[in-house]
């Protein structure tokens, strides 16, 4: 299950801003980080950047003609994918992503501060102005 001191950090890729920011809101409760991207270029980036994913969410906004690029490249990184479903219940979709990272036997996309991916993105002086809706 998720430590106390570290938090896992996901991405969740969608069309939708207003549900990637319940999604988002959903599982910081939990103590999840989630980041949110709405381009397939963004999720290729970010799964790039060499910051480690425990996982990928799906959401049903995503056209089927970009789920196959999706899948390929969490094969590549050798990332889950959690497709969500339309009208998924919160509490179901919390309990999945934590029922998912329950079955990682590798923690090292588990970080010790919950800062954003744009920050320290920033700080490493990459991916300028590329992201601009994050937590």
């Amino acid at each position: 299950m998720v430590s106390e001191n570290r938090i896992p950090h996901l991405v969740a890729y969608g069309k939708d801003c207003g549900l990637l920011d319940t999604r988002r809101l959903i599982l910081k409760l939990g103590r999840l980080h989630l980041d949110t991207v709405t381009k397939m270029a963004n999720l290729t980036s970010y799964l790039e950047s060499g910051l480690p994913y425990c996982l990928i969410i799906l959401c049903h906004t995503v056209p089927d003609s970009e789920r196959q690029s999706v899948y390929s490249l969490a094969r590549k990184m050798n990332l889950p994918v959690y497709q969500l479903r339309p009208l998924t219940r919160p509490e179901d979709f919390r309990e999945s992503v934590l029922r998912l990272l329950g079955s990682r036997h590798d923690q090292d996309c588990f970080h010790e501060a919950p800062e954003s991916t744009a920050a320290q993105l920033s700080q490493q002086g990459s991916h300028k102005g590329l992201f601009n809706r994050m937590q």
